[in-house]
């Protein structure tokens, strides 16, 4: 499903539902505008005291990264703005408070205002129950809705935390580094070091898409009040625990339908679930699974069942299918977003793209060794009309003798406005993108060295290769010579970086699940995918199983010549061998089209919930929407 929107920065184009839509953010929950933080409902995990941990952690991180040193213009500019008074915003705002810290929290509405919305009766759950509440919070276990507000509006009160409530921001704007300004609707401007986002999705329920679904007296998206219905055909759209607590509060004075499009209820919590199954069991409500709303008319609703058309009469459709993120207001702040497509990204895809092929198709041109160069250099194509004139000596000497003076000069200025804003002061000299034009005149520096040792534009000069790529033979006194050729040197800086990464993510996690994940990726990849077909083409030599060993754990299109018959068969070698490469190519076939994708089926993503395994348990509530709460 893909989706397309304006904002007020650009336009976007997403790859995922709007729903699975999330801010990335780093293990600190910092988004990709260093400064500006995101945590809770926003990001994607419905959960209370998920949301209320990471308001205490957050803190914890900023202060350990030296967010809140000292300031010369501490008066004028807050330590933090917290945008949002949910648990996770009051969370973070106890924790600002226990050090001390200049901040404010701005609600657009109350605090823990999508708890006030649930209806009468609704838990407030103290899930996942194995998670220890870190936070100053008093939550250790599932709530009434009125016991919890009691507890959030008196910790409130006693720590006499600075809210603004009824108080939306409109704009976040970053004037430079360590200095944000908060905007709000009504016109009020609060100057802060940091930002922390920590809203959630209540505001924007996900809509119905039918005929009818926008008629307001007929749908609804919240159950405000159970007593509002009596004597109604009501069905309820959803399963998630909001539906179900819905649907089980609506059943005593109405004839309710709940409609799900799952094959059965997993995703709620399990009292939820034993309720409505006992419910249906009995006869007091009706489920349809496997369902899903196709219109709604002014006395009935069509439901598309499994395939079969179904009508049904109803009063009021509740629909509970979750909430939609905030994209707007997080790309308006330029916060980076998982399954967004933005102009910088399609750029950068490009990039990768030319990149991997160039990488795929002609490294093996190039080796890094100047032994085992071939004869002459590389000719660039359509250009030979340059070498006759002074073009290419004049770049020479701009990029080599110009351009590492005016690259310092900008390195300078960039440091100098640096330690002037990190002081609350205007820069010296103003340096716009500095970190793009200093990386790009690395590039172009390194690429003066490199190109005429490579490329000639001079037809006497070239000659077959493979071509000399020079700065990387010191490397080979550590790494075998066998990787010289820059494509097999690339797949080793591959396969390693899989293994660094790996490696370095489980240890920060300190996860046992993360661990055997990790190490089960670096073992099949070093092993499988790369260690076993490299190294037996080292020690077998020229054979016919060496191409068959290398096909058949590489498949298209990881191998594009993986559907090639090798031409194995040479003067004094025995005929069978071309069978052996035209079984090579039968099974990469099977190996692609069937093998693969069966195992991705059994094995890929898995939707249902594993509460042994925190990892399995956390990116369940991920992949679904806030009804879980």
């Amino acid at each position: 499903m893909a989706a397309s929107s304006r904002t007020n920065r650009s336009r976007y184009f997403a790859t995922v539902p709007t729903q699975e839509i999330l801010p990335i953010v780093n293990s600190r929950f910092e988004s990709s505008v260093r400064g500006i933080f995101v945590i809770g409902d926003v990001m994607g995990l419905p959960l209370v005291k998920i949301a209320a941990n990471q308001g205490t952690e957050v803190i914890a991180a900023m202060q350990q990264a030296g967010r809140f040193g000292s300031q010369a213009d501490t008066d004028a500019q807050l330590d933090l703005v917290i945008i949002g008074g949910g648990p996770a915003g009051i969370s973070a705002a106890m924790e600002a408070q226990k050090l001390g810290l200049r901040y404010v929290v701005l609600e657009r509405n109350r605090i823990a205002s999508t708890v006030r919305s649930f209806p009468p009766g609704k838990m407030v759950y103290a899930e996942p129950n194995f998670v220890e509440n870190k936070s100053l919070l008093e939550f250790d276990g599932d709530l009434g809705k009125d016991e919890f507000l009691q507890r959030v509006d008196a910790l409130v009160a006693q720590n006499k935390l600075h809210i603004k409530e009824n108080t939306e921001v409109a704009h976040v704007r970053k004037l430079s580094e360590g200095r944000f300004e908060v905007d709000t609707k009504a016109g009020e401007s609060f100057p802060a070091r940091q930002v922390l986002v920590a809203i959630g999705r209540q505001g924007q329920p996900r809509l119905l898409e039918c005929p009818g679904a926008d008629d307001a007296n007929r749908v609804t998206y919240r159950l405000h009040s159970p007593g509002d219905y009596r004597g109604k055909n009501i069905l309820v759209v959803g399963g998630g625990n909001s539906a179900i607590e819905a649907a089980l509060l609506l059943m005593e004075n109405n004839r309710v339908t709940l409609s799900y499009r799952g094959e059965d209820l997993f995703r709620a919590k399990e009292s939820n679930r034993r309720q409505i199954e006992q419910a249906e069991h009995e006869g007091r409500l009706k489920i349809i699974y496997k369902s899903q709303v196709k219109s709604v008319s002014t006395v009935d609703v069509e439901l598309d069942a499994d395939g079969k058309r179904l009508t049904i009469p109803s009063d009021q459709v509740i629909v509970q299918i979750g909430t939609l993120p905030p994209v707007d207001f997080l790309m308006d702040m330029g916060v980076e977003l998982d399954g967004i497509w933005t102009a910088r990204r399609v750029m950068l895809a490009l990039a990768g793209l030319v990149i991997g092929y160039l990488v795929y198709f002609h490294a093996k041109h190039f080796v890094l060794l100047p032994e085992a160069a071939g004869d002459g250099k590389l000719l660039v194509p359509g250009l030979q009309f340059l070498g006759a004139t002074l073009f290419p000596r004049f770049l020479y000497w701009l990029f080599q003798s110009i351009l590492p003076i005016a690259w310092l000069g900008g390195l300078a200025a960039a440091l100098v406005n640096s330690n002037m804003q990190a002081r609350g002061r205007n820069p010296v000299v103003r340096f716009n993108h500095s970190q793009r034009w200093l990386y790009l005149g690395l590039v172009l520096y390194a690429l003066s060295w490199i190109l005429p040792e490579i490329a000639t534009l001079d037809p006497a000069q070239a000659g077959p290769g493979p071509y000399y790529l020079p700065g990387l033979s010191w490397v080979f006194a550590v790494v075998p010579h066998y990787f010289k050729n820059a494509y097999g040197f690339y797949y080793l800086l591959y396969f390693s970086a899989i293994a660094g990464f790996g490696l370095y993510w489980a240890a920060k996690s300190g996860k046992s699940p993360i661990w055997r994940r990790n190490l089960t990726i670096i073992a099949s990849q070093w092993t499988l995918w790369w260690g076993i077909p490299t190294f037996l083409a080292v020690f077998l030599g020229r054979n016919p199983w060496t191409p068959l060993l290398t096909r058949s754990l590489n498949a298209w299109p990881l191998n594009m010549g993986a559907f090639k018959v090798d031409l194995v068969v040479g003067p004094g070698d025995p005929a069978w061998w071309h069978t052996v490469a035209v079984a090579g190519v039968v099974w990469a076939a099977v190996l692609t089209f069937i093998v693969i994708p069966l195992i991705t089926l059994k094995w890929g993503k898995n939707e249902r919930p594993m509460p042994a395994l925190p990892i399995n348990y956390f990116s369940n509530f991920q992949n679904s929407s806030s009804e879980t709460k």
